[in-house]
């Protein structure tokens, strides 16, 4: 995964050297080629059929009942998978489903769709990032001496956290209570369905005293069950499992642009007082050689 990111990035900074520009769009085309070869295979870097076929599935599904199913379609989407499955490129996560024991009646093969729609959010992460890094002095030089000492990366972990804390890619996150809670105005019984919304606790400033700032310090230091609640990844028993897989792509992404480059944000942050948005389509760097 290293070797793959550390190619796709040195392919996007050599357009950016081109255009004097980074944007979302050159950025996205590096991420789905990124992702494709962690995924899929090497071979699947330009196969954007794959990726326009899930990008379809998706947009259909967000109508959920109101829309008619695309079975051709699917079915499509899947045999390709499938395809990748069988070819089982070493290092990749294809071959880790081949190589697996299952059951007869599994179907393995239907896991990755979500594995492939879930590093987009990733992405916007990611691009996220790269705005607080530019924008707080220090930073910068932070990620570039921490780039030497691969592959323990905690202040850019830190850095990646502290996007998806600011602003969440999964900002509800559902769960049942297991006993009788009581809150200030009433009991709730046992299996009450909640819904946590995490900005509310990522963003309070009357309990956090760095809601609106950039601090990386929150997560390099050990936390534990007295902490306020934040929650990038949810929490608990359903706490994503692909965390660290995360982590480890962004991480890495995010030290490659700022280790070989020196950029500049289109439109600068407010350090003092972070926005409650930032959309990460319209972010743009102006890109120079170190």
């Amino acid at each position: 995964m290293n070797a793959i990111i550390t190619e796709e990035v040195e392919a996007l900074l050599g357009q950016a050297d081109f255009t004097g520009t980074l944007d979302w769009d050159g950025f996205a085309v590096m991420w789905g080629r990124m992702v494709r070869r962690i995924v899929l295979g090497d071979s699947a870097r330009d196969d954007e059929r794959v990726t326009e076929d899930l990008r379809r599935l998706r947009k259909r599904g967000n109508l959920s009942y109101l829309m008619p199913q695309n079975r051709r379609l699917r079915e499509r989407f899947l045999g390709r998978l499938q395809e990748y499955v069988d070819r089982a490129e070493p290092g990749s996560l294809a071959a880790m489903v081949a190589q697996t024991p299952a059951p007869e009646d599994a179907q393995p093969v239907q896991q990755m769709p979500q594995w492939l729609f879930a590093f987009d959010a990733e992405a916007w992460a990611t691009f996220r990032a790269l705005s607080l890094a530019v924008a707080h002095p220090g930073a910068a030089d932070e990620a570039r001496a921490e780039m030497s000492q691969a592959p323990d990366l905690p202040y850019l972990r830190a850095t990646v956290l502290e996007s998806l804390r600011l602003w969440p890619t999964t900002p509800l996150v559902l769960r049942d209570t297991t006993a009788e809670t009581r809150w200030r105005n009433g009991t709730l019984p046992a299996g009450t369905a909640l819904v946590i919304f995490a900005p509310f606790c990522h963003r309070d400033d009357a309990t956090l005293p760095e809601a609106h700032r950039f601090s990386p310090d929150l997560w390099m230091r050990d936390r534990d069950d007295s902490d306020w609640p934040l929650v990038p990844f949810s929490g608990g028993p359903g706490m994503c499992p692909g965390r660290n897989v995360v982590l480890l792509t962004s991480s890495l992404v995010l030290g490659e642009l700022l280790n070989r480059r020196d950029l500049t944000a289109g439109k600068p942050l407010d350090t003092g007082h972070l926005p409650g948005t930032l959309s990460p389509f319209s972010s743009t760097f102006t890109v120079r050689r170190r």
